[in-house]
């Protein structure tokens, strides 16, 4: 087994997109970041392919301070992989959970956040048995003050601070975009969703979010399940998206409307090397 280092966009992508699209929507956010490196400055990147001669057996990318890998074809393969990584620097590691922990332990650096998430698909939705007051639309700008405040409590409750200025910008983008949606009750936004990171047959749902004093009436159920609906009948094969899996709350929402487990990922962030 061996490892090759890519610093061509095209030819990291050619070679590594036929293994993770084995397992499309565990390795979505893997492949969303490659597919935005033709638009990125590559010298925050790096990407390392392992395998033999036949076959690859596992990927590895880092952008800027964060290192994502992917599920490896065997035991021999993670620890080919963590071993030829444990010198890359990188504040975070993402990706399945036995790849992410084989990595962070060739690392020799303490672990000061760990996240562990379920992946979870959609091909078919089930609707809620009732509709809740109001209608979903696209964000806009004068939405921007409301969204960036569930972004940031969003945040805070995976414990992922984040700062007022890169809530805004994420926010922003989104609506710029166009990928950032709301459900509206009579003037007044109560849930947020937005739709992220496409990969080859399927895109992500993320920024799902109601503040507290309007759970339990069924607006994230819905919001969800018409924004995957539309995402389903655009063309896209599968919607998936990432739960806490800490939040019993949304991993049970989600079921509820058609979501099924699909994979496990995990976040450890680490003290600087």
């Amino acid at each position: 087994m061996r490892y090759a280092r890519f610093d061509d966009i095209v030819a990291l992508r050619t070679r590594a997109e036929p293994f993770l699209l084995t397992r499309e929507a565990e390795h979505g956010l893997l492949l969303s970041v490659i597919a935005s490196w033709d638009c990125i400055a590559i010298d925050s990147h790096a990407g390392l392919l392992i395998g033999d001669d036949n076959s690859l057996a596992g990927v590895a990318v880092r952008r800027d301070w964060r290192l994502l890998v992917s599920r490896t074809a065997s035991a021999v393969a993670t620890a080919f992989l963590a071993d030829a990584l444990r010198k890359e620097p990188c504040g975070a590691i993402l990706g399945a959970n036995e790849t992410v922990e084989a990595v962070a332990r060739t690392q020799e650096r303490t672990i000061t956040q760990r996240l562990g998430q379920g992946i979870y698909e959609n091909r078919r939705v089930v609707w809620p048995v009732t509709r809740p007051n109001g209608r979903r639309r696209v964000a806009v700008k004068g939405d921007e003050e409301t969204l960036v405040a569930f972004h940031l409590a969003l945040s805070e409750s995976i414990g992922q601070r984040e700062s007022n200025a890169a809530a805004r910008s994420s926010v922003a983008a989104r609506i710029a975009a166009r990928a950032l949606y709301v459900w509206d009750d009579d003037g007044r936004i109560v849930s947020s969703a937005a739709a992220v990171g496409p990969t080859p047959h399927g895109i992500r749902i993320n920024l799902v979010y109601t503040p507290p004093e309007c759970r339990r009436r069924g607006y994230a159920s819905y919001l969800v399940a018409e924004l995957t609906q539309e995402l389903l009948d655009a063309g896209r094969s599968f919607v998936f998206l990432h739960t806490d899996l800490e939040n019993p709350t949304s991993n049970a929402l989600y079921k509820r409307i058609g979501y099924e487990r699909v994979g496990d990922f995990l976040m450890l962030a680490l003290t600087p090397g």
